[in-house]
């Protein structure tokens, strides 16, 4: 093919690829994923909290008195960490107080689940669960199989010890936030616009469940023409470069 065409075709896909990432089709979509939260939590979780994870998962919270901060950073592959900058201990008088809370994220396209959610969460739970109630990593490290392998999970089950050892010096830190006979163990969920089974609570588990929510349905460019707009997958991310 012609070079200058080659040229020309790809000018062409980057301009039809901005607009469709208008801020009229990101704000739209927003909307329509706030919707599916909305109706998630009215539905199923009214008693339990809505908590955006920054910064994206601001945009499908309108209403919030405060926010976590797990950055998917920390859960990619090969770069797996326990955050002492980013503790989250605000969190655990919240969960105590309502029985367990739900976390409200997204993600572009390709995945369902964003990093935040289905790894570096669930490392904070299983290090958490460690401090406070003495319980086996085995036992505690859940990720969400749909998104990671069980090669993944494995790898990241074996870095917790070290995580573990990293974080000596907060031990007591941590132990000061709560009282540790009022915290029972901290559970993994994940739920999702495609997913086929929402997990339902009675409040009288032996544990706290931590709900993590992944805002966008997946689609394998991140973008779908439905609804007179074209959808954009996790299109509250990055928001400073709109």
């Amino acid at each position: 093919m012609d070079p200058e065409l080659i040229n020309d075709l790809t000018e062409l896909n980057k301009l039809l690829h901005f607009e469709n990432i208008s801020i009229r089709n990101r704000l739209l979509s927003i909307e329509k994923d706030t919707k599916f939260i909305n109706k998630i939590h009215e539905n199923y979780y009214s008693n339990y909290p809505k908590i955006p994870n920054e910064r994206c998962g601001n945009w499908y919270v309108p209403e919030f008195s405060t926010t976590s901060y797990f950055k998917s950073t920390d859960g990619h592959t090969n770069n797996w960490s326990f955050s002492t900058k980013r503790l989250n201990l605000h969190l655990l008088r919240i969960i105590i107080e309502n029985n367990g809370i739900l976390i409200i994220d997204s993600t572009r396209r390709g995945k369902k689940i964003p990093d935040s959610l289905s790894k570096t969460i669930p490392i904070w739970i299983s290090i958490i669960n460690k401090i406070i109630n003495n319980s086996e990593f085995k036992d505690t490290f859940k990720t969400p199989k749909e998104t990671v392998s069980k090669y993944e999970n494995d790898r990241i089950l074996d870095k917790l010890p070290e995580f573990y050892s990293n974080i000596e010096e907060f031990l007591d830190l941590i132990k000061s936030k709560v009282n540790e006979q009022e915290l029972k163990l901290l559970k993994p969920f994940w739920i999702y616009p495609s997913c086929k089974e929402i997990p339902i609570f009675t409040g009288n588990e032996p544990f706290h469940p931590i709900i993590m929510i992944s805002a966008s349905e997946k689609f394998q460019d991140g973008e779908n023409k439905i609804n007179g707009f074209t959808y954009v997958q996790g299109a509250g991310d990055d928001h400073e470069l709109w």
